[in-house]
């Protein structure tokens, strides 16, 4: 027989456990909301350093101007300043040539600073004895980056190219606003490229298509997403639910940040930016996302200094826009490029070149559907795309951080 005296204790011993387990949660956001060091400085000294530009007499400008520069650096007393010319066009090239470089393997990665204009693009391109060359590029570099690592990957093949021996380095901007150009370089280093392919798709803006179109294609394939969302838009209409995040990670994929409410953070006084940043990923934490909290996307592809040391409080690994690929050793793992999927030419050349050259390729997703950045036809595409591929392999940001990685960063 059950006394009223049991049934009172009962209820007791519910409420214990249900603020113990209240505890435990507070004690886990706690102590998960910290990143537990910087991520770049883990990074920051990986892979072989090819020219650290406190000498630059063994480069040559063939179009525009190269000087050096003692009063802004990355790193050392002195980096390498390129500025366009009107003799040239508007147009920079700067060149080394090379006895024994052996870039088989390994991928280049540099610090820069542009200064102006406010966007520009870059390419690296390595050629070797008999004139064939692969083209490291980069689409969108902002002047309000200010100094970042730029960690480049194979976008273009022309010829045969022997990696083994290169003979020559060449760096190339392109004049395409009538502006002047003017970027600091330092620090340029060989990394590796690593042992197959991998591609990540991530998915922004917490739209409900990517639930219901992108979802039920990628099932079928067996591939995993990271939707990086803004908490406050969640439940929202036309936007997705937490049940819907809850099946997302049930299904494989990681949900990271994107904010609280997609605000651009260079725009915003530091502490209301630390503010964006950190509630969101309380969020995450909160809601039991734990896994893919350690991974962020910028609001609008958009940081800078300040942002990027906001973020690193938080976060190990950051996504921005560039429509490059990498290797698999990230000195800037708060500035890793993507490409986005509209652009369906660049994605399936991207694709190949990873599979190719043991890339990384990161494509971001955002509203998908008719009239949307890509249609569900366009997205069937590229998922049977990368099926078909051989060699590449479809991975969360975890991963990236824990088993792609050399050295792994967790």
């Amino acid at each position: 027989m059950v006394t009223a005296h049991d049934e009172d204790d009962d209820e007791d011993e519910e409420e214990r456990d249900a603020d113990d387990e209240e505890q435990r949660r507070a004690e886990n956001t706690t102590s998960r909301l910290h990143t537990a060091f910087d991520s770049r400085a883990r990074y920051a000294d990986i892979g072989e350093r090819i020219d650290d530009f406190e000498d630059i007499d063994e480069w040559v400008a063939t179009s525009g101007s190269l000087d050096a520069e003692t009063g802004t650096t990355y790193e050392g007393s002195q980096s390498a300043r390129l500025a366009s010319t009107t003799d040239d066009g508007g147009n920079i090239e700067i060149r080394r040539e090379f006895d024994d470089l052996d870039l088989s393997g390994r991928t280049l990665s540099v610090a820069i600073r542009l200064e102006s204009p406010d966007v520009e693009q870059l390419d690296a391109i390595v050629e070797d004895e008999s004139g064939d060359e692969v083209v490291m590029g980069r689409r969108t570099i902002e002047s309000d980056y200010g100094w970042f690592i730029l960690d480049l990957g194979v976008t273009e093949e022309n010829g045969d190219p022997d990696l083994e021996n290169v003979a020559e380095i060449r760096i190339q901007l392109n004049q395409d606003n009538g502006r002047p150009i003017s970027l600091l370089l330092d620090d340029l280093r060989a990394t590796e490229r690593g042992d197959g392919g991998y591609v990540l798709l991530t998915f922004d803006d917490t739209p409900e298509s990517q639930y219901e179109k992108a979802f039920p294609v990628m099932r079928r394939y067996g591939f995993p997403g990271f939707a990086a969302i803004n908490p406050d838009r969640v439940g929202d209409e036309e936007s997705l639910s937490l049940a819907q995040l809850e099946d997302l990670q049930d299904a494989g994929w990681e949900i990271g940040s994107h904010t609280m409410d997609h605000r651009n953070l260079p725009e915003l006084e530091t502490s209301e930016a630390r503010e964006q940043v950190a509630t969101a990923k309380e969020w995450l934490l909160d809601n039991g996302f734990e896994t893919g909290a350690d991974s962020f996307v910028y609001p609008w592809s958009s940081s800078d200094p300040l942002t990027r040391d906001v973020v690193s409080d938080y976060h190990y690994l950051a996504f921005t826009d560039g429509s490059n690929t990498h290797g698999q050793q990230l000195r800037g793992p708060l500035t890793v490029g993507r490409i986005f999927a509209e652009e369906r030419e660049r994605v399936a050349d991207a694709l190949s070149l990873a599979a190719k050259y043991d890339q990384v390729v990161v494509l971001a997703y955002h509203e998908i559907g008719a009239g949307k950045w890509i249609d569900e036809a366009g997205f069937r595409d590229q998922m049977q795309l990368i099926a078909a591929t051989e060699d590449l392999e479809v991975v969360t940001p975890s991963a990236l951080l824990e088993d792609v990685l050399t050295p792994p960063l967790l």
